[in-house]
């Protein structure tokens, strides 16, 4: 809980299980503490999201912030995922504009994310891109502008899937993917 108005943490002056009474209770500190804690590529999420002035401005144009999910590091040295929920208000006879955050973690939930997105992105049986993913990707390089485009053809491959069956294929396609 902060006055943004007044740079002023009210409550929560710790973080990631931090005590943090070196920051003289200023909201300030405390950001810049923080943002010190989250990985290089959050940068910028992070602060358009948190940062003093901007929450301020935001607010005076009839904004509420939005939640935020970013990585920092814990005090084990890892990355671990967070979800900020914010609350922005006034109180009746005061300019004082204050803020209330609410972060949870979210490790399990991102994982199930990343394992739903990791399989509709590949086959079920070779563990290779799908069609669409790969369509998907030469698109991304294509529009990067260089790069080289390398196609295989496996001659008679339909007769080793109808004499050997599928998984038998499956198991070619792989060995040829990782002869390259």
């Amino acid at each position: 809980k902060a006055n943004l108005t007044q740079n002023k943490v009210i409550s929560g002056s710790e973080i990631y299980g931090d005590p943090l009474a070196c920051l003289r209770d200023e909201y300030d500190a405390w950001f810049e503490y923080a943002k010190a804690k989250v990985p290089p590529e959050d940068y910028d999420i992070f602060i358009k999201t948190l940062d003093r002035q901007i929450l301020l401005d935001k607010f005076n144009n009839g904004i509420q912030p939005q939640p935020l999910e970013y990585r920092h590091f814990g005090n084990d040295n890892n990355f671990h995922w967070v979800r900020l929920l914010l609350q922005m208000f006034k109180v009746i006879g005061s300019d004082d504009v204050y803020l209330f955050g609410y972060a949870f973690n979210i490790e399990n939930e991102i994982r199930v994310r990343q394992a739903l997105m990791l399989g509709a992105q590949t086959d079920l049986f070779t563990g290779l891109f799908n069609k669409s993913t790969t369509e998907a990707l030469i698109g991304e390089e294509i529009n990067k502008g260089t790069g080289i485009l390398f196609l295989l053809d496996i001659d008679d491959f339909k007769g080793v899937n109808d004499r050997f069956g599928h998984e038998a294929g499956d198991c070619v396609l792989k060995y040829f993917l990782t002869c390259f």
